[in-house]
């Protein structure tokens, strides 16, 4: 946040978190969000929060799958 307290927001909608999370660490750091989204990162129950946590940063995650059809 700069002197006046505004806050800077990000967001992200991309299909594939991992493949680009080097990436995306890197310009959360260089344009030091306050605040930064993620969307349809395609994260799979066996990705744990760890993998995907950012220094700084608090991690909120929903996962949600689509229903399979019978």
């Amino acid at each position: 946040m700069d002197k006046l307290g505004s806050m800077k927001p990000g967001h992200l909608n991309m299909r594939s978190l991992m493949s680009d999370f080097a990436a995306i660490i890197d310009l959360i750091q260089t344009e030091r969000f306050s605040i930064f989204a993620v969307s349809e990162t395609w994260l799979c129950q066996d990705i744990t929060n760890d993998a995907v946590s950012i220094n700084n940063y608090n991690l909120f995650r929903s996962t949600e799958y689509p229903a399979v059809a019978e």
